[in-house]
């Protein structure tokens, strides 16, 4: 991976006159590849072992919230609780079944503790390094709040980041200061602050040859 022509100044600008108010960008996807600076893993795009390391560009994310910060938007931070690349949430000594964690916690909680340490971690990274964030964005609903320690999580971002929205996704409760209905506008109001997740093509992720929707539907 090696973006040559990155460009988060265009990005923000081009936001700002289309009139948007904020960005929440991909820092970590369940994948596990983190798009900043991480201190607690290898498998991240300043590593040694990727091409675009040595660019001053390096940490995408902080580029990113720094670019959108100038034009006067909001930065947030997505982040996916569960992680396929750790290998305490996905333990190489089991193949795993499905997107979930590969292992019971309950049978195994010492590494699991270490999964909730890596990931509280990671967090604080975000929180502590990166300039102020509006938004914690959290995907993963699988992931439950009494498994990853959701109270310790949010106490500690928000000590870092006073006023800090936190969207626990398709959870609930405390910490889903709105929601996001997926793939679809809700056809009235939900009564609760929300936003729409939906793509601009037909994936989340890149597909060859594409079939975007027009600028008209996306309105």
């Amino acid at each position: 991976f090696n973006p040559q022509a990155f460009d988060p100044a265009k990005w923000a600008h081009a936001a700002r006159d289309a009139g948007m108010k904020y960005v929440v960008f991909t820092t970590k996807h369940h994948d596990g590849f983190c798009m900043f600076d991480t201190k607690l893993t290898d498998y991240r795009i300043t590593s040694p072992n990727t091409a675009f390391h040595g660019d001053p560009r390096a940490n995408i994310a902080k580029e990113v919230f720094d670019a959108f910060r100038r034009e006067g938007l909001w930065a947030g931070a997505y982040f996916s609780k569960p992680d396929w690349h750790s290998p305490f949430y996905w333990w190489p000594y089991f193949p795993p079944k499905d997107r979930n964690v590969n292992y019971p916690p309950a049978k195994y909680p010492a590494r699991w503790q270490q999964f909730k340490d890596f990931t509280y971690g990671q967090i604080e990274e975000l929180m502590t390094g990166y300039g102020p964030l509006d938004i914690l964005w959290l995907d993963g609903g699988q992931v439950r709040p009494a498994n990853i320690d959701m109270p310790r999580i949010a106490a500690m971002a928000r000590k870092h980041q006073p006023g800090l929205l936190v969207v626990d996704r398709t959870v609930g409760g405390a910490y889903e200061n709105y929601v996001t209905p997926e793939g679809h506008v809700p056809d009235a109001d939900l009564g609760v602050p929300w936003e729409t997740c939906m793509p601009m093509g037909t994936s989340w992720s890149w597909v060859p040859n594409e079939q975007y929707k027009s600028t008209q539907e996306i309105i």
